[in-house]
């Protein structure tokens, strides 16, 4: 007899949960299909006070984790902080990447390891990536089909318009 879904989504769950008491976030990654698009998302940063980290339509989930990853990092460090509408430089080599939070409420059923593993909902930063040319989905010149790989929830705040600068280490 095969488990029903919500059985083994709790297991995934506590296994999480056990992962996150010897690390301080995980990047679970999910492969798109037809109606979605890839995505990955971190768990773990809001319990450091940050919105967890998602990136969406990039077709490489390796690379989607490292980004996530490096960006959390920045995050636990405290070089950086991704709560606001910003451009940063420092994690993709030789471009900026964007940050736009994530509406409350657009985000449906996309997150729900992570609410299964944290227990409520949480504040969510989506990471956008520029096309060949250096443009956002939001900007006239992008490339359409790159551009509307990563549009997949409403967002709220400014478009990123204001590189971040990394925080003193005093």
């Amino acid at each position: 007899m095969q488990e029903d879904i919500p059985s083994i989504l709790a297991k995934v769950a506590n296994d999480a949960r056990e992962k996150l008491k010897t690390v301080p976030f995980i990047v679970p990654m999910l492969e798109g299909d037809r109606s979605t698009p890839n995505r990955a998302y971190s768990i773990g940063l809001v319990n450091a006070g940050h919105p967890e980290i998602t990136i969406i339509g990039l077709p490489d989930l390796e690379i989607a984790r490292q980004l996530i990853t490096t960006a959390g990092n920045h995050v636990l460090n405290k070089i950086y902080d991704f709560r606001e509408p910003c451009l940063c430089g420092e994690i993709a080599e030789g471009y900026n990447v964007a940050f736009r939070p994530v509406a409350k409420g657009s985000m449906g059923g996309g997150f729900g390891l992570g609410r299964a593993v944290i227990g409520h909902e949480f504040p969510v930063v989506q990471l956008y990536f520029p096309d060949k040319e250096g443009f956002f989905p939001w900007q006239r010149k992008v490339d359409r089909k790159f551009g509307k790989m990563q549009i997949y929830f409403r967002h709220e705040g400014a478009i990123p318009m204001t590189t971040l600068e990394r925080r003193s280490s005093n």
